[in-house]
């Protein structure tokens, strides 16, 4: 459930960063917790009672939450919500799947978004939906 739940807020961290809403400050709130996410999220992942790993994907959460409220979604939260809704799938597993993929498919459209996430996973210079 922590895997799954935290990709969800990665992906309205992701989708935050090309929104045609994107301004500086949901940016920086963006960029913060796809960083928290992916430092933290292994962490947990491998050590599931690591207090401060749980805390900074909480953190995370908060700031990916931040950007949901503060613009609007794009072919990726369509696409899951339409999956989701239509075939009773579960929400955060769904965007998990979905995410890497709608990322390659928006990735010409949105170089710097994805440069910004790429350098954000400690991935700088490589493709950001593979990072993830």
């Amino acid at each position: 459930m922590t895997v799954t739940s935290s990709i969800n807020a990665m992906a309205h961290a992701v989708e935050a960063l090309y929104s045609p809403q994107a301004n500086p400050i949901v940016d920086g709130f963006a960029v913060e917790a796809i960083t928290r996410i992916g430092r933290a999220l292994p962490v947990v992942a491998s050590h599931p009672d690591d207090a401060e790993a749980r805390a900074d994907l909480l953190r995370a959460a908060w700031l990916a939450g931040t950007c949901l409220g503060s613009v609007s979604m794009g072919l990726h939260h369509k696409l899951c919500h339409t999956l989701g809704g239509t075939f009773g799938l579960p929400h955060a597993e769904t965007h998990t799947v979905i995410l890497p993929h709608a990322m390659a498919y928006n990735a010409a459209a949105a170089p710097e978004a994805m440069r910004r996430i790429a350098q954000a996973l400690g991935a700088d210079g490589q493709d950001a939906a593979g990072a993830l």
